[in-house]
């Protein structure tokens, strides 16, 4: 792009636009890869100070809150996907814009996944400790 646009004095159009949707597609997978190794930024202060159950519990009720709000996030993005309809990237090889868009329900999807793994491995860990006494 740098010598397209300095040298020839013709930049190429479409390489902007592909690192935009690359970017949007990295954003959207770099989610459920945040939480699924638990690296978000969170308010920690008081869960940080309970131990066992109760923090367990609050931990529940976080990735309760998340599930929902991912569960939402997927009904919306797929009405979004069906409201852009087969409208085409201008000057990008004719990829419709579904294409950039559908990263938003894939990563959707892939947080539900990592919120239900989450929570399993929580209440297996609340339940689990009291069947082995």
């Amino acid at each position: 792009q740098i010598f397209w646009r300095y040298v020839l004095r013709d930049p190429l159009g479409w390489t902007d636009q592909g690192c935009r949707f690359v970017f949007v597609w990295m954003c959207m997978f770099g989610l459920p890869v945040l939480f699924y190794r638990k690296s978000v930024v969170a308010f920690d202060l008081i869960v940080g100070k309970l131990k066992g159950k109760a923090a367990l519990t609050v931990d529940i009720v976080f990735i309760l809150i998340g599930l929902f709000f991912a569960v939402y996030f997927l009904i919306a993005s797929i009405q979004f996907c069906v409201k852009t309809g087969p409208r085409i990237i201008p000057g990008f090889f004719n990829i419709p814009f579904n294409a950039v868009y559908a990263a938003l329900p894939v990563a959707a999807v892939l947080l539900i996944l990592v919120f239900i793994d989450q929570l399993f491995l929580n209440l297996k860990a609340v339940f689990g400790k009291e069947e082995g006494k």
